[in-house]
């Protein structure tokens, strides 16, 4: 891997586009390049409507800058929406995090997910296609845009896409959509392109609905009975800031041209743990907490899903600094913290500059 000093050399004052970055992982991701030294721009519909998320911690919304700071918000979907940002601004980095990202909801509102996912990827690909530089492009889709009909495989990048439900079948999509602009449009590979496939995120800061740790810690923090839905269903669990710091990279060496262009990337810890496993090491830290094992699945969930990272690790040594279990306890520490009011902000600074040392 390159080295953390050698990222800010390359990040540093550079212009970065990020979209999503009022998100989980964007807003993760802004706070390491702005801690790298970049200037880093950001494109999102909404802001987090949740004031304990993750972005107002780090004071994103100080920090960040906005094509337009006029507007409000930008919707992907508009053909053209970013031709104009990229134009003026001229980032040497893209990071496209910007989606539906919450499974439940793509059974709600299916066509607005399909619409953000697949043709907002289109629509980020076409202005980087008419774009009149070389720009480093990284767009994030999920490990569930692979084709799982048995529910018990290890996906590699070379496994066929498909998904049975509407967000799978969206980020296949969106990979499709990216392979077929890969192979038909040279001007993306002036500063290299790909995608990166990764899923079930954590870390402190999040507090989307319908997924597990922020509903586990939810519970715990109201005093609620915790229920857990497929308890023994398994999926490639990987901490936050080792999946962005992964992107960096990915993109740096995109950059340098050391890894090939146009391909797909996944990012897992490796590591096996059940929904019930991550349960039990979220409710460490705290007392007399209940657990019931009874929740409804939703939709069409498989039991068992797990992606192979060998390939980054084969070309540039990409592995999490920890493992699973000591990164869960940093967790509940950091919601517990945010709890008690006593310094998730400071704490949120030190695991990022605990991360690059």
């Amino acid at each position: 891997m390159i080295a953390s000093f050698e990222l800010r050399n390359i990040f540093h004052g550079k212009n970065i586009f990020v979209t999503g970055h009022t998100g989980f992982k964007g807003s993760w991701l802004s706070a390491l390049l702005l801690e790298l030294g970049a200037v880093v721009y950001g494109f999102s519909l909404d802001r987090p409507k949740n004031k304990k998320h993750i972005y107002y911690d780090f004071e994103l919304e100080e920090r960040v800058l906005r094509p337009n700071p006029s507007e409000e918000g930008y919707d992907l979907v508009t053909p053209g929406i970013l031709d104009g940002p990229l134009d003026s601004i001229r980032p040497e980095y893209i990071f496209h995090l910007a989606g539906q990202s919450i499974v439940s909801k793509s059974y709600l509102h299916p066509a607005q997910t399909f619409l953000t996912n697949s043709v907002g990827t289109m629509n980020v690909l076409e202005s980087i296609r008419n774009s009149r530089f070389g720009v480093t492009s990284i767009f994030v889709t999920s490990d569930k845009c692979y084709l799982n009909s048995t529910g018990d495989s290890n996906f590699s990048e070379e496994a066929p896409m498909g998904g049975d439900d509407p967000y799978s079948a969206s980020k296949a999509c969106a990979e499709l959509i990216y392979k077929a602009y890969s192979e038909s449009f040279s001007s993306l590979h002036r500063g290299g392109i790909a995608t990166v496939r990764a899923g079930n995120v954590f870390g402190g800061g999040d507090w989307s609905e319908n997924r597990l740790i922020p509903d586990i810690m939810q519970g715990i923090l109201e005093n609620k009975i915790v229920k857990l839905r497929m308890p023994n269903a398994t999926r490639p669990w990987t901490y936050v800031l080792d999946i962005v710091y992964g992107y960096l990279q990915l993109a740096a060496h995109l950059k340098q041209k050391t890894i090939p262009s146009g391909q797909s990337w996944n990012f897992a810890s490796g590591e096996i743990f059940s929904v019930k496993d991550i349960a039990d090491s979220l409710i460490t830290p705290f007392e007399d907490v209940s657990i019931i094992c009874n929740a409804t699945s939703i939709g069409k969930e498989v039991e068992q899903l797990q992606i192979s990272a060998d390939k980054v690790f084969k070309y540039f040594q990409w592995q999490p600094k920890k493992e699973i279990r000591v990164r869960l306890e940093e967790t509940a520490d950091w919601y517990k913290m945010q709890s008690l009011k006593t310094g998730s902000q400071s704490m949120s600074n030190i695991m990022l500059n605990e991360y690059l040392k």
